[in-house]
Formats: C-alpha cells, sequence, structure tokens
C-alpha cells in the first residue's frame, strides 16, 4: 500500500474491539519476538502532562547521549508525530513498513480465531518494530487511554512506571470517581518496578500507594512543595527542584504554561530514579539542556505573534490554563477561541473559563469530525455563566480568522480540545505557505 491508502486503512479501524487492548497488545508484541525486552521502556500514564512528561524525559534520554524511542498520542497534525526516534518522528517510508509488518501479524491472528487489531494497538505495535529495527535503547511509551487494560501495558518489566496529574475525563470509560480514574491508572505498576506518581489529593495516593505495595514496588511521590518558581517573563520559567534527588537545583523550560514546570519535575524527578537503579547516566548539564531544548507543540504554544494555543480539554486542564494565562496576558485585552469535543465535560470547563472574567470576546467554533459538538448547545451553557455576546462560527477556521481580526494588540487564546489545536495549526501551516 501506499502512504495515503495506509492512512485511509488505519482511520476506517474501530477504537475498541471485544478484547481488551493489553490482550491485543500481548499478542503483537509476541509475534514481533518481543521487542520490549531490547529496550528500557519508561511507562507513562495519567489524565493532563503524559505527553509533555515524555517529551521532556526523551529530551533528556537524547541530551544524555542514548538513542531514545517516543510512542504519544494523539497526534496534532500528521499520525508520524506518534512514533519518534530522537525527537524526530519517521518518514513515510517507514511508517509503510512498519505498517505492513502489523497488518500481516493481523491477518495471522484473525486466521487463527485469535482477535482483530484496533486502532491504537496497530500504531503501539508499529511504533515497537521501529523502535526494535532503529535499535534504540530507551523507550519513553505514553498509555493511549487509562493503563490497566491499554495495549501499552502489555510490556511486562519496564524500568519505571510514572503516572502523572490526574482529573476525571473519559468517566464513560474509566469511571466517574478520581479512585476509580486512579485505579485504572495505576495498573501499570509491575511488580518490583518503582513507581512515581504526582500527589495531588489524598483519593488518588491511597489507591496508588496501595496497589504499589501489593507489587512491593518502590513508590515514589512528586507533590508541589518540592518546586519553587523564581522567574516567569511569559516566555521562559526559570524554577528550583528541592526533594531528595535534588537540593535547590535550577532549570529553565521554554513555556510560560506553569504546569509544564509540574511536568517537569516529574520527568527530572524520574531520571533520577532510573539513574539510582543504575539504568543509566545522566549528567547535570544534559538534565539542563534537555529541559531547556524541549517544546511540546499545544501547550500555551505562541503560533503567531500574541496567538496562543492551549490543548487543556477537562476541568483540571482548562484550570491550569487559568493560572499560566495571567503571566501573559498582563493589562492587555483577551479574546478566547473556544471548541470542544461532544463527550467531554464542558459545563464546568466553560463555568471556570467565565468566571475567570478574564476574556473581553468570546468566540465559540465547531470542530470538524464526528466527536464535534453541538455549538448551540455550547452557546446555551455559556449563557448560564456569562451575559458577554458570542461569536459563533460553523468552523474553526472561520472562528480563528475572525478572533485575529477582533484581538487587535490584546492576545488570542485557543483552547478547549487538542483536535481544535491541529486544527489550527493546519490553518497556520497553509496561511504560512502562502505568505
Amino acid at each position: 500500500m501506499k502512504y495515503n491508502e495506509v492512512l485511509d486503512y488505519i482511520n476506517a479501524i474501530p477504537k475498541y474491539g471485544s478484547e481488551t487492548g493489553v490482550v491485543r497488545g500481548a499478542y503483537l508484541l509476541d509475534r514481533l519476538g518481543h521487542p520490549e525486552k531490547k529496550m528500557k521502556v519508561i511507562h507513562v500514564a495519567g489524565t493532563n502532562g503524559k505527553g509533555s512528561v515524555c517529551a521532556y524525559l526523551s529530551n533528556i534520554i537524547y541530551e544524555s547521549g542514548y538513542k531514545v524511542g517516543l510512542f504519544i498520542s494523539p497526534h496534532l497534525v500528521t499520525i508520524n508525530e506518534r512514533i519518534q526516534i530522537n525527537n524526530e518522528m519517521i518518514s513515510d517510508e517507514m511508517f509503510v513498513e512498519a505498517f505492513q509488518v502489523i497488518y500481516d501479524i493481523e491477518q495471522s491472528l484473525v486466521e487463527q480465531g485469535l482477535c482483530k487489531i484496533m486502532y491504537f494497538d496497530y500504531l503501539f505495535a508499529m511504533a515497537m518494530y521501529v523502535f526494535e529495527k532503529e535499535h534504540v535503547e530507551y523507550v519513553v511509551l505514553e498509555t493511549g487511554l487509562g493503563g490497566r487494560l491499554d495495549s501499552t501495558n502489555a510490556v511486562a518489566q519496564p524500568i519505571i512506571s510514572i503516572i502523572t496529574s490526574l482529573s476525571l475525563d473519559h468517566t464513560e470509560v474509566l469511571g466517574d470517581t478520581i479512585a476509580q480514574i486512579a485505579y485504572e491508572k495505576a495498573g501499570i505498576i509491575k511488580k518490583n518496578v518503582p513507581v512515581l506518581y504526582m500527589n495531588q489529593n489524598s483519593e488518588s495516593a491511597e489507591v496508588i500507594e496501595e496497589i504499589a505495595r501489593e507489587m512491593t514496588s518502590e513508590c515514589i511521590q512528586v507533590s508541589c512543595s518540592q518546586w519553587e518558581i523564581i522567574k516567569n517573563n511569559a516566555k521562559h520559567i526559570d524554577f528550583l527542584v528541592h526533594n531528595r534527588y535534588y537540593k535547590s537545583d535550577i532549570f529553565t523550560i521554554k513555556s510560560p504554561a506553569m504546569y509544564q514546570v509540574m511536568n517537569c519535575v516529574i520527568a527530572l524527578t524520574a531520571i533520577k530514579v532510573i539513574e539510582n537503579n543504575n539504568m543509566g547516566i545522566f549528567h547535570s548539564k544534559s538534565l539542563q539542556k534537555g529541559v531547556m531544548n524541549t517544546f511540546w507543540e499545544g501547550r500555551m504554544e505562541e503560533i503567531l505573534s500574541d496567538i496562543y494555543l492551549d490543548g487543556a480539554h477537562n476541568p483540571d486542564g482548562i484550570n491550569a490554563f487559568i493560572d499560566s494565562l495571567h503571566s501573559i496576558k498582563s493589562e492587555r485585552t483577551c479574546t478566547l477561541l473556544f471548541s470542544v469535543v461532544k463527550d467531554k465535560h464542558y459545563n464546568e470547563m466553560i463555568k471556570t473559563l467565565c468566571e475567570s472574567k478574564i476574556f473581553d470576546h468570546l468566540v465559540v467554533a465547531q470542530l470538524e469530525g464526528t466527536r464535534k459538538s453541538d455549538n448551540m448547545e455550547i452557546v446555551k451553557c455559556f449563557g448560564k455563566y456569562t451575559s458577554q455576546q458570542i461569536a459563533v462560527f460553523k468552523t474553526v477556521k472561520e472562528g480563528f480568522e475572525y478572533g485575529r481580526a477582533i484581538k487587535g494588540k490584546g492576545i488570542l487564546v485557543c483552547v478547549g480540545s487538542l483536535y481544535l489545536v491541529g486544527e489550527i495549526k493546519r490553518i497556520v501551516q497553509i496561511y504560512n505557505k502562502s505568505n
């Protein structure tokens, strides 16, 4: 098949099957000859910040002189983003080659009556094939949904399991309490493998620590008391880390997003756990450079001058977005472009946005695809919390162009969905090519 034919095939695959993802993942790893056993796998689950933590880890490992594979989801513009080597996405040719290998495995599994491979399984298995072929030493592996039943959880022996910030999201699948969600995420904890988690509330901490005890796994917690922001100039943040691994060490990130400090500290702490377990050597200069060189798209990203994209798509993510926005906005006016998929808890998101009193102009636009929400329902929801006039558009392109036109000397922020981020990035790519 050609690249576009492969994309059509993959995009037509259902997301859920009769078997769990972890069962399908185990079949795939077995048929691939267990490539995961030849690599040092870092397994990352969580609600918010997974991708950012993975990016910091990947960059630190790369700057330390190791070859590193990175598997993430979702992608923003091109599906190749999900599989990276040394922080560069794989070529179309490599993508097709990996697909063909997994396609042939699937045909064999179906013929034997074992299982049919789902969308995420394909990409996970393709990534593992590529990582083995390219002889990577480390793999930073992000879960898709949850953890316990995720395809990536077929990796039986990672060198560390990481659980980032948790909040209510995907409740129809993972459960509608923090404890239930923590249980699903903590399903990635493996026997005698250290687990590091972000401790934000006692409910999730109790679940994670109990499972860690059952697995006789060392349990390391990161908390907000372990860092201090020294300077935030709306382009960079300087902060110090103080825990059992760092003694007031100072780092700089290229982001105005204060929540990225938390994600960076999780990654920095995980690196020290790995080093202490004799799984790598990571010098101070490599840590500094890796952190400084990390840029994660769609997280308070300034896509054009005074236009920012943020992928926050649940209530906790919106709260973190608002906290970061204060340092960027200063005394300027602020226009909000909001869009969201229909299966998200957007009522609470909209309530938080309105109660912040930050926005001078409100714009709502409809996403592409089957998960798009109804514009009128979104406007009705805004109407419960604000009397401000709302501009409504049938497409993101129209909403984005309107937001740019009315922002004046102020800023435009686009938030509510990673799909919104992806659509705007494609619009800007076309705009840049034509100018």
